[in-house]
């Protein structure tokens, strides 16, 4: 009898398991993408882990984003979850009765996050060890990485949007600009001199439009800001990538210097620690597990480049620079397991890039790789449906906290890779590559198809009760104050544009605005997760979208 129920119990596996595979091959037949065009590799996450799909899965494809997972995961290996950046204070005098006479130096570590809170705090612990006035001047050593003089990344046609920053080792603010614009009045969250604003607003009218922007790159840039404003506008904020992180920094911390009361009269040099200076104190970043946190759920490709330079600077030796960061990468990802690091051809460690390539099998070594090693610390840093991050309001709400996911997208590439729960508890390792003309859109809605179907363990259809085909649009808005503005249209113009919103599964609202109406997606509770959705919808819907605060 007991026989008998297993043999029973073992045909309704297979059953199940093959009519999971079944249903998943049909929605990739049914798609419209070729198959050439694919890369899937599905497994039963866990040593010894059923193979559930695989496809072309040794095929080089464009990774775009989801490249970030071997840049932050080589960190937590090598490093460990409590590793913290450093930025370093020297000098090379003496303090005596307040004053130190000498130069002070500041040697920047790579710090993704640091801001202008952590100069605040910094600035406080000088005056705390007594230091009330510095005779000499400041020095910045930005040599753990390779310099660069350039401002942006210049990867497509908007060099100043955010995604496009550099890294550097003395970062600040993410090397961007915050101006908040009230009426005529426009002004920076920092006050930086390392670049000129001219204000060329109108408030001669009763319109509210969105300030026009324009960045002139001289050696001292200037920010030109126009438009019709009225002074009964609400403010509008803007973030562009407009100095150089450490000039950023310098000017911030002369400003915090003079507010707290320390007299300071020199000047700033770059230049390196001199070796005959003592260190004074050292100001440590946010523990790594929380910057990869924030890497993966937002996809900030400065995080990401700063964590991909600390590992070249760490295991090869600083100054670092992309070579040595690729080769840090591949030997940290070799010793610890994986053998397809020659299908992995990495150029910043952001994945924003069009030349470098992946297969779908790496990336399934890789995530298997982080399961094992840190669990569901490793899961909690991707994006989770229903709660954060790029995939907060990409699937049905009984999706909510079945999916870890971190996403990828550029020009003819849509891509996610991550896991699955499904409902009898299962957790799958999926790696989906969509690399065609219709990646954004229909290769969209094949990933979401399959997901719903690992989520659902194969009883997924159009009408399951559990897992129905739904909308997950929500016109009304509950938290969040950053929308990002995908058109402006007279009369009911804007149809198509919403079919399109709907069907690429985007939060919106329509918000009237004298004869016109504003198509607003949103809400967004931060700036920082707002600038990658502004990413995303200027490649699938208006190269001229912009993040606005209504």
């Amino acid at each position: 009898m007991i026989l008998r129920i297993l043999a029973i119990l073992t045909i309704l596996l297979s059953f199940s398991f093959g009519d999971l595979v079944s249903q998943i091959e049909e929605k990739i037949a049914t798609s419209g993408i070729a198959k050439d065009n694919i890369s899937i590799s599905i497994k039963e996450t866990g040593a010894g882990g059923k193979k559930i799909i695989s496809l072309h899965e040794y095929t080089l494809r464009t990774p775009a984003s989801v490249l970030k997972v071997p840049t932050t995961l080589s960190a937590l290996l090598e490093f460990g979850e409590n590793f913290r950046w450093k930025t370093e204070f020297y000098s090379d005098g003496t303090i005596s009765n307040g004053i130190l006479n000498g130069n002070l130096f500041i040697k920047g570590g790579g710090d993704p996050a640091l801001e202008t809170k952590d100069v605040q705090n910094i600035v406080a612990k000088l005056k705390l060890i007594g230091i009330g006035s510095i005779r000499g001047n400041i020095i910045i050593d930005r040599y753990y990485f390779e310099p660069s003089e350039k401002r942006s990344a210049y990867f497509d046609e908007n060099p100043y949007s955010p995604y496009n920053a550099l890294p550097d080792a003395m970062m600040f603010n993410q090397n961007t600009t915050t101006l908040s614009i009230n009426g005529d009045c426009v002004d920076c969250e920092v006050d930086d001199k390392s670049f000129d604003i001219e204000n060329r607003i109108n408030t001669n009218s009763n319109r509210c439009d969105w300030p026009q922007v324009r960045i002139v790159d001289n050696i001292k840039p200037k920010v030109i800001i126009s438009g019709n404003i009225s002074q009964k506008c609400s403010t509008k904020k803007i973030t562009k990538i407009v100095s150089k992180s450490y000039l950023s920094f310098y000017h911030s911390f002369r400003e915090n210097l003079t507010k707290n009361g320390i007299d300071f009269n020199g000047r700033l040099v770059v230049g390196r620690v001199s070796s005959d200076s003592r260190k004074i104190f050292t100001h440590y970043s946010k523990p790594l597990l929380e910057i990869v946190g924030e890497t993966n759920k937002e996809s900030n490709n400065l995080f990401a480049r700063q964590i991909f330079l600390t590992l070249g600077a760490e295991v090869v030796g600083s100054p670092s620079n992309l070579e040595k960061s690729r080769i840090a990468v591949h030997q940290i990802l070799q010793k610890n397991g994986i053998s397809g690091v020659d299908m992995l051809k990495i150029e910043n460690g952001s994945g924003l890039s069009r030349t470098a390539k992946a297969s779908s099998i790496v990336f399934e070594e890789m995530l298997e790789l982080a399961y094992a090693k840190f669990g569901y610390k490793w899961l909690n840093t991707l994006s989770i449906a229903g709660v954060d991050g790029t995939i907060k309001t990409r699937f049905p709400s009984a999706l909510r906290n079945k999916v870890w996911m971190k996403t990828g997208t550029v020009k003819n590439a849509k891509n996610i890779v991550g896991y699955v729960k499904s409902n009898n508890g299962k957790l799958y390792t999926v790696v989906i590559f969509v690399n065609d003309s219709r990646a954004s859109t229909t290769g969209l809605r094949l990933e979401n198809d399959i997901i719903k179907l690992l989520a659902s363990g194969g009883v997924y259809s159009d009408d399951y009760s559990g897992y129905q085909a739904q909308s997950v649009i929500t016109k009304s808005v509950s938290n969040g104050n950053y929308f990002i503005q995908v058109g402006s249209f007279a009369s009911n113009s804007s149809s198509l544009l919403e079919k399109k919103l709907r069907h690429l599964e985007y939060d919106y609202k329509i918000i009237p605005s004298g004869n016109v109406k504003k198509v607003l997606v949103g809400p967004y509770a931060t700036k920082e997760s707002a600038n990658k959705s502004l990413y995303d919808l200027r490649d699938q819907i208006n190269p001229e979208a912009f993040i606005t605060t209504k």
